[in-house]
Order: C-alpha cells, then sequence, then structure tokens
C-alpha cells in the first residue's frame, strides 16, 4: 500500500518563492542527479548533503532569506528562520511542503529517542505521472533520492508543514 498525493490549493510559501523552489529543484537534479549523502554536509550543488542539509542548500539557491543551516529538528520547531504550519490531512499537502520521519519499530516505537523529527523530506511532482513524491537525502541509501511515500516512509511521518516565508504575518500567527 502506498499514498496517492495529489495537489491541493492551500496557503504557503508565496508564488514567487515557491516557483524559484520548484525551478532550484529541477536544476540540481539535471545538473547533479547523484548527490551523495554526507552528515552535516549542506552542499548539494557540489554533490554533498545530508537530509537538512539538502533542504538548507535548495532553499538558499531559491533564495528564500531568513533561513539558517541546523537540523531536521530545529526546523520542524519552527527555528533558525524556518516557519511553517502544520498540515493535519495527508491530502491537503503539496509540492514544496516539506515532512520529517520520526523512524519506529514496527510496534511504533521511536528506534532513537533522541532524534525525534529526525529526518526531512521535501514533496515535489513526478513528471511523468503529476502525483508528488519526497525527495530527500537517505542515509540507508547513501545518496539523495526522490520516492513515493508508502510503507515505513508513510508509517513514520512526524509531522507535515507548508512553509510561510513571504507570508503576511496574521497567516502564520
Amino acid at each position: 500500500m502506498f499514498l496517492l498525493l495529489f495537489p491541493s490549493v492551500a496557503f504557503g510559501l508565496s508564488p514567487l518563492y515557491k516557483d524559484s523552489l520548484d525551478k532550484a529543484y529541477r536544476e540540481l537534479m539535471y545538473a547533479n542527479p547523484t548527490i551523495k549523502y554526507v552528515w552535516g554536509m549542506d552542499k548539494p550543488y557540489q554533490g554533498k548533503a545530508d537530509c537538512s542539509g539538502l533542504i538548507t542548500g535548495l532553499w538558499r539557491r531559491a533564495a528564500i532569506p531568513g533561513i539558517t543551516r541546523t537540523t531536521a529538528l530545529r526546523m520542524q520547531q519552527n527555528k533558525e528562520g524556518w516557519y511553517g504550519r502544520e498540515i493535519k490531512k495527508l491530502e491537503d499537502l503539496d509540492s514544496t511542503d516539506l515532512l520529517w520521519w520520526t523512524w519506529t519499530d514496527t510496534k511504533g516505537k521511536p528506534l532513537n529517542k533522541d532524534r525525534p523529527h529526525g529526518h526531512i523530506g521535501m514533496l515535489v511532482y513526478d513528471p511523468l505521472t503529476g502525483l508528488l513524491q519526497v525527495f530527500h537525502a537517505s542515509a540507508s541509501k547513501k545518496k539523495a533520492v526522490v520516492q513515493r511515500v508508502y510503507g515505513q516512509m508513510l508509517r513514520d511521518i512526524s509531522s507535515k508543514q507548508r512553509m510561510l516565508h513571504g507570508e503576511p504575518k496574521s497567516v502564520k500567527d
């Protein structure tokens, strides 16, 4: 079983930022389709990044202001210039929304209690199907990948956020 994610209409990144982020993603995948997973790195355009570094690198390239390099957990907590609104329903997700995972065993217990929201990825459109997939730097695959959200990837989602950079303050309050 896997999740089919279709686009939705909701407030989030201003259209200019969202377009810039989509463009940065396409450029990165065209210029460097084999980004190696390297813990602590945030240089996807030089071919090396971990999960939060991959997202930070994309957002920097998209010229989204105010963000700093930090951990996936601090991004989820709306710190270091990252801020977003939690999305309750999976079907309300859209391209450029961010997903976080807390990896668990088959009984739902965290594999590492010191790493809540320890992994992050960004939703992107599959150009062939029009469905949303997740783009993330995978430690287990040792590289950045685009993949469907199903199985453990679906089960262990711990947070879903639409980032609000470029929105009026009243929207994010």
